[in-house]
Order: C-alpha cells, then sequence, then structure tokens
C-alpha cells in the first residue's frame, strides 16, 4: 500500500506520553490474541435537540475528532517504543460520531500506516468490555452502528464508503482496495499523488473518469478538477512531498426538498513546510522587496503591524501567517505577477458551491474557516476572514479561527461543494 512522504512528522508530532497515560487500558485475551483495551473517554457530547427524529434512549452520542485520532496515536506509540506489537482495541462506551471528513480520512490513514510498517492492527468500536470471549455488545444496535460509528448524518457519504464500518477482529485484514475505495460501487475515490512532473495531470483525469462513471455533471466536475489542479501541485511544488486526494459523492435533499449534489474534497500532504512556511521568508525575512508584489507584501506587514498587538490563545501568529496565504502573494520563489492564484481559485469555488459551513484549511495547530460570510474579498482582493472584510484594520472573527491540539504537519483541506441536479 502506498503511504505518504514524511508520515512520521505526522505521528511524531502527535505522539504524547502525557495523553497517552491518561488513557484506561487494559488487557484481553481472546483465542490466543491479546488484545490492549483502551477507552476513548475524552469526547465531546453531540446534543441533535429535542425536536431529533432519532431516539437515543441511554445512549449518548459523541464526536469523534483529530484529537481523539491524536490520543490513538499516542497509546499506540508508547507500546512500540517499549518494543510491544500487539492488537489495539480503542472502544466508547457511548455512540461515536466522526466530525468530519478529514477526520474519517486521516482516522483510515493511522490504520493502515500501523498495519503496513508495524503489523499491528487498530479497531475502533462502541460497546462494553463484556468478558474475554466477547470484547464488546451493543446496547442498541437499531441505532445503525457499526463499529462503533453512527452513520445517519454528519460525514455519511464518506463514513458509508470506509473500512471504519466493517473493520472487527477476525476480520480479513484491510485490502489497498478497501483503503483506495476502488470497488465498483463505491461513490468515494481516493488517490495517491506522487511528486513526477505528470502526477497532478493524471489525477485530474482519474477524477474525471470517477465522476463522470457515477453521472456527475460537467460543471461539478470542472469544479472538482480547477480545486484538485490547483492543490495538488501546491503540495508537490510548495510543500516538496506528495499527496492524497480524497472525494465522495452522495444525493441530499436541501431544506426545499430539492435534489442536489454533494461533492466532498479531502486533500492533504505531509510535510516540514507548513501552509506559510515560504511565504513568511518572502514577506518577513527577504530584504528586497519583489515588483510584482511590493504593494500587498506592505499591505501584510501593515496588518501585522495591527494584528500582532490582538494576539492570544485564541489568535496567534502562526493563524497570521495561515491568513497571509489567502491574500495573492506567492510563497514560491521570484517574481511573478501571477503568484498565490491558487488559494484564490479555492476561495471562487467554495464562493460559488459551497452551502454550508464545512470548508477549512488546517495547517500546524490551527484552521481557518471557510464559511462564506468569512471569505468575501475587499475592493482589493483581501481575505480578512471577519465579516467587516476589514483585512488590515481588524483580526479575523473568533468563529473563523479554529485551534487544535492536533498537528498537521503540511496542509490539509477540508471541503464540500453543493450542485443541483440536472
Amino acid at each position: 500500500m502506498q503511504l505518504l512522504m514524511n508520515d512520521h512528522l505526522f505521528i511524531e508530532r502527535n505522539a504524547n506520553n502525557k495523553v497517552a497515560q491518561r488513557k484506561k487500558v487494559d488487557v484481553v485475551h481472546d483465542r490466543g490474541i491479546a488484545y490492549f483495551i483502551y477507552m476513548l473517554d475524552d469526547m465531546h457530547k453531540v446534543d441533535f435537540g429535542d425536536n431529533y427524529p432519532i431516539d437515543f434512549g441511554r445512549n449518548k452520542v459523541r464526536l469523534f475528532t483529530l484529537e481523539t485520532l491524536r490520543q490513538i496515536i499516542s497509546a499506540v506509540e508508547v507500546k512500540l517504543k517499549r518494543g510491544v506489537r500487539r492488537t489495539f482495541v480503542f472502544y466508547s462506551s457511548d455512540i461515536m460520531m466522526m466530525s468530519d471528513n478529514l477526520t474519517i480520512s486521516l482516522t483510515e490513514y493511522v490504520i493502515c500506516y500501523y498495519r503496513e510498517k508495524y503489523g499491528i492492527n487498530i479497531y475502533i468500536t462502541h460497546g462494553r468490555i463484556m468478558d474475554e470471549k466477547m470484547l464488546w455488545g451493543m446496547d442498541d444496535p437499531s441505532i445503525h452502528v457499526h463499529n462503533g460509528f453512527y452513520t445517519l448524518e454528519a460525514s455519511i457519504n464518506f463514513i458509508q464508503n470506509s473500512f471504519l464500518l466493517n473493520w472487527l477482529p477476525g476480520t480479513t485484514e484491510v485490502s489497498e482496495s478497501d483503503f483506495y475505495c476502488t470497488q465498483d460501487n463505491s461513490k468515494r475515490f481516493k488517490m495517491y499523488v506522487g511528486t513526477g512532473p505528470w502526477d497532478a495531470s493524471i489525477a485530474i483525469s482519474k477524477c474525471t473518469e470517477f465522476l463522470k462513471r457515477i453521472h456527475v455533471g460537467s460543471e461539478a466536475i470542472d469544479a472538482v478538477c480547477d480545486v484538485v489542479g490547483e492543490l495538488a501541485p501546491n503540495a508537490v511544488e510548495h510543500g516538496k512531498s506528495d499527496c492524497l486526494i480524497d472525494i465522495c459523492y452522495v444525493n441530499s435533499k436541501t431544506l426545499d426538498d430539492d435534489d442536489e449534489k454533494n461533492i466532498s474534497i479531502v486533500i492533504y500532504n505531509f510535510s516540514e513546510k507548513l501552509l506559510w512556511t515560504d511565504l513568511f521568508r518572502k514577506v518577513f525575512v527577504d530584504n528586497e522587496l519583489l515588483t510584482y508584489k511590493k504593494e500587498r507584501i506592505d499591505t501584510v506587514r501593515s496588518a501585522w503591524d495591527v494584528h500582532s498587538s490582538r494576539f492570544s490563545k485564541l489568535y496567534n501568529k502562526e493563524d497570521f501567517y495561515n491568513l497571509m496565504a489567502f491574500q495573492k502573494i506567492s510563497g514560491r520563489q521570484g517574481d511573478r505577477s501571477d503568484g498565490g492564484l491558487g488559494i484564490n481559485t479555492l476561495i471562487q469555488n467554495v464562493q460559488q458551491y459551497s452551502t454550508v459551513d464545512y470548508c477549512y484549511v488546517l495547517s500546524g495547530n490551527g484552521a481557518l474557516r471557510m464559511d462564506q460570510r468569512f471569505i468575501k474579498p475587499d475592493n482589493q482582493d483581501y481575505i480578512a476572514f471577519n465579516e467587516d472584510s476589514n483585512y488590515v484594520g481588524d483580526v479575523p472573527d473568533k468563529d473563523a479561527v479554529m485551534k487544535t491540539e492536533f498537528f498537521m504537519p503540511g496542509v490539509a483541506y477540508n471541503l464540500s461543494f453543493f450542485f443541483e441536479e440536472d
């Protein structure tokens, strides 16, 4: 199975001994296999409200996030450093719901990473540890829970096409076909994109073939391939790394009962360079101001003078650097008038096709939410991530910046586009 370059950065930066030590661990023996059993007990409760059509009874629903994935990485790495390689079962006494599609994709990656590199199986499930002969028991299997994950609402498209739903002890191992979702009936498409000169072009062709096969219209195909065609080469050129694209399609109904096509896109790479690394050098380190971007660089520096006086735990200098990537200044070396337009293409597609607030970009420990109200450009195309579109004079709105203890080396995009049915 093809794994990404630099994935050791991804694992090392999310392995934390203190996090692992907080986890209660038991050892259960079953049919000659010793399982490490960990309880996931730090997840947020999901509040569906009183009018939700499903009654969960005594069952609670918890949100499985990237920080939950960090707990799993930490626990496994502690045992690996001690030379112990066994099967791991992570469970919650409550039902779990994946927070978003990037979380699903990276969780799949972690499971396959440990399987490929160390021969370690990792299972994530819901229930109670019953006894040594039954590793868990379902409280109420009628609520459409598979291997721990509730499947009726958030992230339904990614999770229903994921091996996470049936990856249970005693089943066959996860195959490359399972990981890359290449089954004939799958409406999910995952592809490794290498660093070769034609790899990004091949990826666009493969995306087009997939979307045509599931009868997606030409407008949707063009929009998705525009995004892939900008973000995948960015990983190669700026991150000096390969990347993974993960696309899924689902039919959905709007509140007005209209048919829509929802196409979710996840793209990520692992790199020592964050979203802003090269751009930081151009704006704040290089002494010579370039011809084409001198005015924009001066504007970013002016914004720094204002923003830096208002830094806090919720908005810090790394968030400001992420914000720089949206100001039409390229991080690549040289003086080019067309630099920094890849993110602009992304913003245009989000503005046109994203009708719900599911889009964000994550790099390091900070993410920017690309909600419609945050990404409206001013008359000079600066993106402020605040509702007043005031880049220089005001910091992003508090809801536009997300912080996490999870660390994303390189950059990851979680996107969701909606298209009306033809």
